[in-house]
Parts: C-alpha cells; sequence; structure tokens
C-alpha cells in the first residue's frame, strides 16, 4: 500500500510537471515554431503518465502495475524522444526552449522512466515472492 501510494503520487507529480512545464515553468515559444508543438505533445504526454500514476494509487493488483509501470516506461521514453528527435525545439541555442526546456523536459523522463523501472522490478521481485509463498 505505502509503495502504491508513494510511486504513483510521484509519477502523478512529474506527469504534471510534464503537462503545464511548457506553458507555466520553463515556457517554449509561441506560434508554429517546433517547441510550441513539443509543448502541445508534452501536454499529451503528461496527462497520460498523471492518469497512469492515478491508477498506480487506485489498483492494488499487483500484476496490473507491473504493467502499468513498463507503459510508463515507454512513456518516458517517448516524451525524452519528442523534444530531442520526434519533434525538436527552435535551432537557435540562445532561445528559451532550447536552452531550459528542452534539458528540463528530458530530466523529467529520466526521472520518471527510472522510477517506474526501479517500481517494475520492485513489483517483480514482490511478484515472485508472493508466488512462492501461495
Amino acid at each position: 500500500m505505502k509503495n502504491r501510494i508513494i510511486t504513483g503520487t510521484l509519477i502523478a507529480i512529474l506527469g504534471l510537471i510534464l503537462a503545464i512545464g511548457p506553458w507555466c515553468i520553463f515556457e517554449v515559444c509561441g506560434g508554429n515554431m517546433k517547441c510550441y508543438w513539443t509543448g502541445r505533445a508534452e501536454l499529451g504526454i503528461g496527462i497520460l503518465i498523471i492518469i497512469l500514476g492515478i491508477l498506480n494509487i487506485v489498483v492494488s493488483s499487483t500484476k496490473v502495475r507491473l504493467g502499468l509501470n513498463l507503459a510508463l516506461i515507454f512513456a518516458g521514453i517517448i516524451s525524452a524522444l519528442i523534444p530531442t528527435w520526434l519533434i525538436g525545439v527552435c535551432s537557435m541555442p540562445t532561445m528559451k526552449c532550447h536552452a531550459v526546456a528542452a534539458p528540463s523536459i528530458i530530466t523529467l523522463s529520466i526521472l520518471l522512466t527510472l522510477l517506474a523501472f526501479g517500481n517494475v522490478l520492485y513489483l517483480f521481485n514482490l511478484g515472485k515472492k508472493t508466488e512462492v509463498q501461495v
């Protein structure tokens, strides 16, 4: 129970920061620039991550939470690929989106991926222990 609440809350917070970060914390450019669309894509990925984090708290099944965290690993990887390879940001290194937003998004995505991967390992070992005891 404690693991569900802690990891689910951390995941939801990271998802919230990824969703609103490009608009409020580490702002991206407006208009039709690449970084604007990166911010829009991160909003969608962030909302998905928030939902998966909440499901991590609500669901008690170890196998279901294992699947949720596997999905979170891939969501984190995609989130990191959006500003680097899939969409990108402005090409000028002095722009705020290039200097601040992209590194922030990548760092948050890596943290999310590592957290989900660690939780996968924990849940996998927990599942092995409960199967042996039954």
